[in-house]
């Protein structure tokens, strides 16, 4: 899928560029990518986009460059459309297309903030092209458990608890095998954020080569362990239907529970999670190294 655009200043963005970072933040919608990019934006030397007028501040909508998630079905859908995987070839001019890029986002950024960050979660699936675009690029991914994810998400979309665990699973597979194409990329665990917010912060200024002053009060935890307990009870999905319906669906809910943790614990768990337990099985890296997620 080749992009097309329309002109931008080519001296704009390569004076913007060659003084500052560009930081792109994605990862799975209700995966953590707003709380760590406001956490990241209370650094003095990180600008991030703030009142735009956007859904959460994301720079998808901010362009008209990258198509916006919503053509691919959007949250919990996304990534199982093939056109959404942008690459290498989805670049047709990288100068022009990248100074219009620059041109649509610079109004919202502090020019004078020496890392400049946009958000969009479906950046899981844009790493490859987006790097062709800025070869300088920091990238950091935000995972999260698929269960609060996907619960979360499910909470917009009215989707099956299955069908958002195979987005899931999908979308972390294709994050992880361009992983391999990127030259500065971090993993980043929601669950590892909420605990150790000061430790991340640490990682992430040796990832980016200067410190980061976070206020690690932004981040609050506790969130996830509430969507874990309703995926084991059944109790999800409810508002709304009458007291016999919900009483049947959460019966049935929590009836799956274990067919749908013997389906997807497998793949879970090569991303780092188990059905059976609420935090991650890898431990916060503290030796700044980007993550390389098995498949």
């Amino acid at each position: 899928m080749a992009l097309h655009c329309g002109c931008g200043s080519n001296s704009t963005a390569s004076s913007i560029l060659a003084e500052k970072k560009l930081l792109f933040v994605g990862g799975l919608h209700r995966s953590g990518t707003t709380p760590f990019t406001r956490f990241l934006g209370s650094s003095s030397q990180v600008s991030i986009f703030c009142n735009t007028g956007a859904i959460e501040d994301e720079g998808q909508f901010l362009q008209d460059v990258f198509p916006v998630d919503a053509k691919w079905g959007g949250p919990g859908r996304f990534a199982l459309d093939p056109n959404a995987h942008l690459t290498e070839a989805a670049v047709v001019s990288a100068e022009t297309t990248r100074a219009r890029l620059i041109s649509q986002w610079a109004p919202y950024w502090d020019l004078s903030k020496s890392i400049l960050t946009e958000k969009t979660p479906a950046h899981i699936v844009q790493s490859r092209f987006l790097q062709t675009l800025f070869p300088e690029a920091y990238f950091v991914f935000l995972l999260r458990h698929p269960i609060p994810t996907s619960l979360a998400t499910a909470k917009w979309t009215g989707a099956y608890v299955s069908q958002l665990f195979t987005h899931y699973v999908h979308a972390v597979r294709i994050m992880s095998e361009d992983l391999c194409h990127l030259r500065r990329a971090r993993v980043v665990y929601y669950e590892h954020l909420v605990s150790k917010p000061a430790e991340v912060a640490a990682i992430l200024s040796e990832f980016l080569g200067e410190p980061l002053s976070c206020d690690t009060s932004i981040i609050s935890s506790g969130r996830s362990r509430r969507y874990f307990r309703a995926f084991w009870s059944g109790n999800y999905h409810l508002k709304g239907r009458p007291i016999w319906k919900r009483f049947a669906k959460r019966l049935f809910q929590a009836a799956c529970a274990p067919l749908l943790a013997a389906k997807y614990e497998p793949s879970f768990r090569k991303l780092g999670y188990s059905c059976f337990s609420p935090e991650p099985g890898v431990a916060l890296d503290p030796s700044g190294r980007w993550l390389r997620m098995p498949v």
